[in-house]
């Protein structure tokens, strides 16, 4: 393994890892989304982790399958990786058992939450299902294994919570299954870190637990993929 490439959807969540290895970003522009890039090398390997900017329209993070896909796609076609990692946080249900900044390695087909139909196959091509890759590194060793979803809300309604319970899916985010979908027709293996920074149960307070949580995920995913890119081969 030579070439790793590392996405993040949030500055926070990558930034104790660009700490750690005392690198420096260039923002640029990914087919016109702002993003910020890092290059260096770990051990042997070449390293390039990206991460989405604040939309320059509405002024929040971009978050999402769009903003995802437009970050990761010209690295993937100018570097061509052995290896994609898309680390960062998710909501969890409180039922799963996981607590709030536990890094997690993902090691079940990644899904669509809320793309559904009744016609078909095309059920089973809206949900989708793309394979990860989880080795047995002592990077994560310890790590909880779990099933993630993804999903098009900030805040998981009702009923994507329904289909997480019924599918077994323990947390949701919003970009997993997007690159895991691009890495499956490339070939690229595809590995996910994710750290619930909040419970969508109902009642719950996204705000409170997200906001205080965000930057303790981001240390606790800094820590793991530091030691997984040393070991990574």
């Amino acid at each position: 393994m030579r070439k790793v490439l590392i996405y993040f959807a949030l500055p926070e969540e990558g930034g104790a890892l660009v700490r750690r290895l005392g690198w420096k970003g260039q923002r640029n522009n990914a087919l016109g989304v702002p993003v910020t890039r890092f290059e260096g090398r770990v051990g042997q390997k070449e390293v390039t982790i990206v991460w989405s900017e604040t939309d320059p329209t509405y002024r929040v993070p971009q978050v999402g399958a769009e903003a995802a896909l437009f970050a990761v796609l010209p690295e993937v076609l100018q570097s061509k990786p052995d290896l994609l990692i898309n680390a960062g946080t998710a909501g969890a249900l409180k039922a799963s058992g996981l607590a709030l900044g536990e890094v997690c390695l993902v090691d079940k087909p990644v899904c669509f939450l809320d793309r559904r139909s009744n016609i078909g196959n095309f059920a089973a091509y809206l949900k989708g299902g793309y394979p990860v890759f989880a080795p047995d590194w002592k990077a994560f060793e310890g790590l909880r294994r779990v099933s993630v979803g993804t999903g098009n809300s900030l805040v998981a309604p009702c009923d994507e919570r329904e289909v997480m319970a019924a599918q077994g899916v323990q947390l949701i985010e919003m970009e997993a299954a997007t690159v895991a979908k691009l890495c499956a027709g490339l070939s690229i293996p595809f590995l996910a870190l994710k750290v619930p920074s909040d419970y969508i149960d109902p009642g719950e307070s996204f705000d409170e637990q997200f906001y205080s949580m965000l930057l303790k995920c981001g240390e606790a995913l800094g820590e793991v993929l530091e030691k997984a890119l040393l070991e990574a081969r």
